[in-house]
């Protein structure tokens, strides 16, 4: 290694990797060793060991799965230098208005439309000008952040459609510092600007509704698995409010998709039928519509049979009054108001409007306090 000693320590890294690679030391599919364990091994800082598993990863030696690590693609897989994607931030150009790229998975519910509002009202025309892309999935979203990138928006607001694995670009993008806040979403491990709502207070304000109408048999539906991420921080907080209560979880994961779904739905409605569950928390509003779906069509009624709240406002669009099912509001237009301010300040340099309590400005993550709005789907006991 002594005649390296002029080069980077992050490429002698990749260098390393990438001949084991090409030797058979590491095959195809097998994980490569851990920031953690390049730390060790090489006596490199965090940032030195991340930046040469995210070049590897971006020229398509290897990919990374979060909370798994980072393994071996096919030979054949790796990219040209020339394929990697431009940095050109309009911050670098001053001129006005400047370009915002917002990619979001949808924008026709509730909380996308409130978040997208809270963006428009505080990045104005003619200071800036906003591009919105819809992400259905992580190809979209992929897609959408080569487009803003290379037609050198300034920066980016992103409403994340998976984190199963991590996204290469974005960590591209964070190590060269490109103006990029998360919303309603966070990377562990990845220092980004985000905003998100606090999902184990919101669990707490919700059990803590139910224990007060007299409600025991308290359940947890979710319409996805328990590994996505904003599913598990709202299940977790879930039983750690029905343990602070005394009371045992009653889960059901991926209730409405997953193979076991069927099995699932028979046994919850068979408990609420004998008394056993007399209440339910949903893990979104469309877990919540769904759920009533599901009830009508068992004759089981809410919330006289049995009372539901959830995350998000599922009334929009739906109730004629607009306030049947009670709701945790996540405060959606401050969550995107504070995303762009966040944004804002990274462009112009400078706060733009208040600081909520909430907001830590010093590392730029905001955590908001969830509401709960209480309407006519819960009621007590009896």
């Amino acid at each position: 290694m002594s005649g390296d000693k002029t080069r980077p320590m992050y490429e002698i890294i990749q260098n390393d990797i990438i001949e084991k690679i090409q030797n058979g030391t590491y095959k195809e599919g097998e994980r490569v060793p851990s920031e953690q364990e390049l730390i060790e091994a090489f006596q490199v800082s965090r940032t030195t060991a991340t930046k040469a598993l995210t070049e590897l990863s971006l020229g398509g030696y290897i990919h990374r799965i979060q909370g798994k690590g980072s393994f071996v693609n096919p030979l054949g897989s790796h990219l040209s230098p020339g394929e990697r994607v431009p940095f050109r931030s309009g911050g670098e150009n001053p001129e006005f208005p400047r370009k915002v790229g917002v990619i979001i998975p949808q924008y026709y519910d509730h909380h996308s439309g409130n978040i997208i509002q809270g963006i428009r009202e505080t990045l104005a025309f003619p200071s800036f000008f906003i591009n919105i892309a819809l992400s259905l999935n992580m190809q979209e979203e992929e897609h959408a952040l080569h487009y803003f990138l290379q037609s050198g928006h300034a920066g980016i607001l992103l409403f994340p459609a998976s984190f199963e694995f991590y996204s290469d670009t974005i960590l591209q993008m964070t190590l060269n510092k490109y103006p990029l806040v998360l919303m309603d979403r966070d990377f562990p491990g990845i220092h980004c600007m985000s905003v998100t709502c606090d999902n184990r207070k919101g669990c707490e304000l919700g059990v803590s509704h139910l224990v007060s109408l007299g409600h025991k048999g308290i359940a947890f539906l979710a319409n996805a698995p328990y590994q996505e991420q904003v599913t598990n921080l709202r299940y977790n907080g879930y039983l750690d409010a029905m343990t602070g209560h005394g009371l045992a979880g009653i889960p059901y994961e991926d209730f409405f998709h997953g193979k076991s779904a069927a099995l699932m739905q028979e046994d919850f409605l068979q408990r609420v039928r004998a008394g056993a569950l007399t209440a339910a928390i949903a893990s979104n509003a469309d877990a919540a519509l769904l759920l009533y779906q599901l009830c009508s069509r068992h004759g089981i009624r809410i919330p006289q049979d049995l009372s539901v709240l959830c995350f998000d406002n599922p009334n929009f669009g739906w109730h004629p009054a607009g306030s049947f099912f009670t709701y945790l509001e996540q405060n959606s237009f401050d969550m995107g108001r504070q995303a762009a301010m966040l944004l804002k300040r990274s462009l112009c340099g400078e706060i733009c409007g208040e600081i909520s309590p909430e907001t830590d400005a010093a590392d730029g993550r905001v955590v908001l306090r969830p509401e709960l709005v209480v309407n006519g789907s819960t009621r007590a006991v009896g």
